[in-house]
Order: C-alpha cells, then structure tokens, then sequence
C-alpha cells in the first residue's frame, strides 16, 4: 500500500476543499476527505516506453497498467525499464519536486519458490540435513534469486533512471529537497502565499 500525503497551508487551505491529484495512485482510502489541500503519494511507479517517455503506472493497478502500454512486469524489470518516482518537496520554497531510482520489485520470486521446493526435495530423498540447516538454506533459496537479480539489474540499467534524477529545485534551484516522509518534521514556505505556513501530513492509504 502506498501512502498518501496532504499538504496544507494554514492561510490558503482552511476554507478549500480537498484537491486529490491521482497522480500516481488509481483508488485511496482519506482519513479526512472534507478537509482542505492537497493529496499527493509519496511516489509511484513507471514504465519506460519505447520512445523513452515515461507512462505512470498508478497503485493499485499497475500491472493492468503495464499491460495497456504494451509491457509484461518481468520483462520491463529485468530490462530496467521500471522506474520508482519519489516525490520530493523543496524546503526553501515550497515547490514539489522529483526524482527517480531503478524499480526491480517483485522479479525472482517464482524461481525462489521452485529452488526452496527443489532443495526440501533434496533433503528428503537425498542428503537428509538437520531441520534447523534445512531452514536456513530454504530461506536462502527463497530470497537469494530475488538479491541476485535486483544487484544486477541496478548495475547493469542504473542509467536508466539518471535522466529523470535532480538534486536542486526545478523553481527556486535549491537543493534542499526532502521526501514527503521527512518533510513532515518541517514548517514548510507556501508556494502560494510564500509564507511558512504549509505542512506535510499522512492523510491516506492507496
């Protein structure tokens, strides 16, 4: 589940209602759906189509919405074709930002799965382990596909993202950027009213 985040301005908010901007998720779950500002997730992931341009895939239907563009999960994941944008937001003017990191999740569970089976197999008509070894190789079996293939993916594809990657403010061109998770500590400037008025809450679940 992905989460959702409000981002309130004390002066500019109190009497608006709530603007949900399905950017990134396709359904959520508000804990406070009259009040005022803005809902945005944390981040979302996408995929990276053949003419190089980016196409959201909202939570929760990502899948379906990789198999409208014309994409399979493995395949995009393999090929780090699969992005994660996080959101971010500019401590010194308000301004909401992005980045974006390799997204592998969910490859080399099924081979997992089958060495785990292939190695109980083993053990009980082959080599016959103590129960407690048998765990411990089993639950390697199961996670070790998974490590493997996220380590090469993020070597082997790592400039894939490197184009939808920043360090500084698109507006103000700061490089005080925070995730929305963190931005919660802080009194953050209104990009409206300019003053230091606007905080960053948990407001929701996709």
């Amino acid at each position: 589940m992905g989460t959702l985040y409000r981002r309130f301005c004390s002066t500019c908010d109190c009497d608006a209602e709530t603007n949900v901007a399905f950017d990134g998720f396709a359904g959520a779950t508000l804990t406070d759906a009259g009040r005022g500002g803005e809902i945005v997730s944390d981040g979302h992931v996408a995929y990276i189509a053949d003419s190089g341009g980016l196409v959201p895939l909202p939570h929760p239907i990502e899948s379906h919405a990789l198999d409208a563009a014309g994409g399979t999960w493995n395949d995009a994941a393999i090929h780090g074709r699969l992005i994660y944008i996080h959101n971010l937001i500019c401590a010194d003017c308000g301004a909401q930002n992005t980045t974006a990191s390799l997204h592998v999740g969910g490859t080399g569970c099924v081979e997992g799965l089958v060495l785990a089976a292939i190695i109980i197999a083993c053990n009980i008509f082959l080599i016959n382990f103590h129960v407690v070894v048998e765990i411990v190789f089993v639950w390697m079996a199961m996670f070790a596909p998974s490590i493997l293939i996220d380590r090469y993916v993020r070597f082997r594809y790592r400039a894939n993202a490197v184009p939808h990657q920043t360090n500084h403010c698109d507006t103000c061109g700061g490089h005080n950027l925070l995730p929305l998770s963190s931005a919660r500590k802080s009194s953050i400037p209104c990009p409206r009213c300019t003053g230091g008025t606007m905080s960053i809450e948990i407001a929701g679940r996709s």
